[in-house]
Formats: C-alpha cells, sequence, structure tokens
C-alpha cells in the first residue's frame, strides 16, 4: 500500500461574540451534571459527551445561534448551499487531563471551539500519516474555531499547566454543492 499526499484544508474562524458568551456558556455548562471521562487512554474532567440525550444542555442553543453565520459562510466558501450540525458537546481539561488520538465516525467534519484557552500550546494536535508526525504550524487561540476532516488523526496533548482548558466541539456536513460543471 502507498500513500499519496493529496491537498486538503482546514479553517480557522475567529467568533466575533466570544467575549460577550464565554462568561454565559461556561455557567451553563457548569450548571450540567458532573460527568467524567477516566480510562487507559482518555482523563478530562468534565464533558456531557457520555450524560444521558434527555438532559436539557442549554449551551448548545446559544452556541448554536453564535456559531449559525460562520458555519453559512464556511459553506457557502467551500461550494455548497447546506449544512448539519451534530453531536455537539463540551470537554474541560484540567491539569494532566488529556483526550488521546482518534477521529470522528459518520461526519466529514470536525470544529473544535476554544472556549477557555490559558496556553496556545493546548491546541489540539493533528496527526500527518504521510509524514509521521504531528502538523506544527497551527496557530490559533482563545474565541477561535477549528474545522478540518474528520477522518484526521487528531488528539488534546496533556494539560500540562495550573489552568483549565474548555472546549466545544461538534461534527458537521456540507452538501447541495453549488459547483455545477467544472471546466478545465
Amino acid at each position: 500500500m502507498k500513500f499519496f499526499d493529496l491537498n486538503t484544508h482546514y479553517v480557522i474562524t475567529e467568533i466575533k461574540e466570544h467575549k460577550k458568551n464565554k462568561m454565559k456558556l461556561l455557567g451553563l455548562m457548569n450548571s450540567l451534571p458532573n460527568s467524567q471521562i477516566n480510562t487507559d487512554l482518555d482523563t478530562i474532567c468534565k464533558t456531557d459527551w457520555n450524560l444521558s440525550k434527555d438532559i436539557k444542555k442549554d449551551y448548545v442553543n446559544v452556541f448554536l445561534t453564535m456559531i449559525k453565520p460562520y458555519m453559512v459562510e464556511m459553506a457557502e466558501k467551500m461550494k455548497f448551499k447546506d449544512f448539519d450540525i451534530n453531536n455537539v458537546w463540551f470537554q474541560m481539561y484540567n491539569k494532566n487531563n488529556n483526550h488521546n488520538w482518534h477521529i470522528h465516525n459518520y461526519a466529514n467534519w470536525t470544529n473544535v471551539y476554544y472556549l477557555h484557552l490559558p496556553n496556545e500550546q493546548l491546541v489540539t494536535e493533528i496527526y500527518d500519516l504521510n509524514n509521521n508526525k504531528i502538523v506544527d504550524n497551527i496557530k490559533i487561540k482563545e474565541g477561535e474555531m477549528i474545522t478540518f476532516p474528520a477522518n484526521m488523526l487528531h488528539r488534546s496533548p496533556v494539560n500540562s499547566t495550573d489552568e483549565f482548558k474548555v472546549v466545544i466541539a461538534y461534527n458537521s456536513n456540507f452538501f447541495n454543492t453549488t459547483l455545477k460543471e467544472i471546466k478545465i
């Protein structure tokens, strides 16, 4: 088997409403029941990933309202009319917490919004299979969101700081292309 490079892209979006909504989103997340992930590979101090689907998650509506215009713009730039968003969840990482290498099944795109990022060394790492290394040129900061293909291996590195990191993640798909014909 031989791997070949096929150029793809990732998108970094500045969420202009970040400062206005940060504390509200954090408060709504903190009001949810405590739910942790603690396995041999992953340690996440608080998440709603494994909470019952019956539990009301008020932060999701605030978040979706905030990012919808950016998703509309992204769909247009990617030459699509429509998109869907699914599996919205948050994750909080205390010191020594991490989320090991994984992909997101049943989605085309993975999105990570950095709600609280005390150190830029804590950003999601993406693995380049062809070069067998971590992509090291991604620059992102708090209040921004990265969107990348969901089949790319990625992880949240170990939080070696004394501060917590908080992300809101979700999966998305774009469909109904506006690209009618490619002329060569």
